[in-house]
């Protein structure tokens, strides 16, 4: 039994791999690398796929990859009303977290969709043939995602390995039955990132999506204690992150080693994530970087420092935020 499991977890692990390798391959190939990194969002969607019964981990994948498309599609067709963008995607964020919550669903929760609807949101009035251009590279992405994760349902079935058990829920109709405080959680969530979205766009910050992406990931830690803990470990773990990405763009990096360390960094956060949160975090920092080297050649150190005080401010805003919730729950339940 324990050598199946092993065997589970390579397949993931070598699938995750892949599923980034081959969006590369595949932006190398049409050479448009700018647009190419599209596809590799797109296949970070591998991260919401987990075996488990009743195939719920392909409907996982499938739904968030759905609502990733609306969500980006939507906010970059009206990125150019400034007030309108933060509303949507709170809005979107909201209705996901309750979803997800409610519905007890595994992996990265609402980031990986607030993540895409940042970037929708980071171009001002894009045209239609941008938009659409950018919307199928990221179907393609979501597609290699699916498949890869296609192709492991079938290894786990075919060979009998073990799957996580579907500890989903079934959504609950009747609005009496919905938890109220998990309602006040959504609400505070999504007044979070659209209060962040807001300020920081209209202040011009550089690189804003960074700050209210580290806003979502501590806001969907579940206490107080909790949010605290992972409010600490974030920081601790994007200063490592700041020094291995100011060493790294100290080297002479072409197209293919830049890829290539990508794909070391991002496999190093999907082995290291689910087990120690604060050694996964430590390469998310020098991996957001080279994608926006990727997409922009320009981009030197001074992003780094950039991406801390962004993550300082959005960590900082998520901390307030669920102070404030735990106070207003107290006070209610008193």
């Amino acid at each position: 039994m324990k050598y199946k499991i092993n065997i589970g977890s390579i397949l993931l692990k070598s699938s995750n791999f892949l599923a980034l390798l081959i969006s590369f391959i595949i932006a190398i190939f049409i050479q448009d690398i700018n647009f190419g990194t599209f596809i590799a969002l797109g296949a970070l969607f591998f991260y919401y796929y987990l075996p488990q019964t009743n195939h719920m981990g392909i409907k996982t994948i499938c739904l968030c990859g759905l609502v990733g498309l609306f969500s980006f599609l939507l906010i970059s067709t009206t990125s150019f009303l400034l007030w309108l963008t933060p509303l949507l995607l709170s809005l979107i964020c909201s209705v996901f977290y309750f979803y997800n919550k409610l519905w007890n669903l595994k992996n990265p929760g609402p980031f990986l969709l607030v993540m895409i609807a940042c970037f929708a949101g980071v171009n001002n009035a894009l045209n239609p043939y941008i938009i659409i251009k950018s919307l199928l590279f990221i179907v393609l992405g979501i597609i290699i995602a699916l498949s890869l994760a296609l192709v492991n349902e079938f290894i786990f079935d075919f060979f009998g390995f073990e799957k996580s058990i579907d500890k989903t829920k079934h959504m609950k109709i009747r609005i009496s039955r919905i938890p109220s405080n998990l309602l006040m959680r959504s609400f505070f969530y999504g007044f979070a990132i659209f209060l962040f979205f807001y300020i920081s766009k209209s202040l011009n910050l550089f690189h804003f999506y960074w700050a209210v992406m580290a806003c979502s990931a501590v806001l969907q830690a579940e206490s107080m204690p909790t949010i605290f803990k992972r409010h600490r470990i974030y920081l601790i773990s994007t200063m490592v992150g700041c020094l291995i990405s100011y060493l790294v763009l100290m080297m002479p990096l072409s197209l293919i080693t830049t890829m290539g360390l990508i794909l070391i960094f991002n496999s190093l956060i999907y082995w290291k994530m689910a087990t120690n949160y604060l050694v996964g975090n430590f390469f998310t920092t020098p991996m957001a970087i080279l994608f926006a080297k990727l997409s922009s050649p320009v981009i030197n150190d001074t992003s780094i420092l950039s991406r801390l005080i962004a993550i300082i401010i959005g960590t900082t805003i998520a901390f307030i935020t669920v102070y404030i919730v735990s106070y207003l729950k107290t006070r209610l339940v008193s």
